[in-house]
């Protein structure tokens, strides 16, 4: 209860005004995006630590993200 009782305290002694909701939906458009960029670098980082010793396995959409990573590393060398 301790506990509680000081979050509250903090959090009444920085209130602020509540955000409108463009700015909410601002913050977690930013969120989304970051974690879908990360989510679609993956493949490159792969394909690139990979190099182009690797053949293309199956022409699904992850293996074309590897395989633009492969072709970042032979454009490196």
């Amino acid at each position: 209860m301790r506990l509680l009782a000081r979050y509250l305290g903090w959090r009444t002694s920085r209130a602020r005004p509540p955000l409108s909701l463009a700015e909410t939906a601002a913050r977690y458009g930013a969120v989304a995006f970051l974690i879908g960029a990360a989510i679609l670098a993956i493949p490159v980082v792969q394909g690139y630590r990979e190099g182009p010793v690797f053949p293309v396995l199956d022409p699904s959409p992850w293996e074309a993200l590897k395989q633009m990573g492969r072709e970042m590393r032979m454009e490196a060398e």
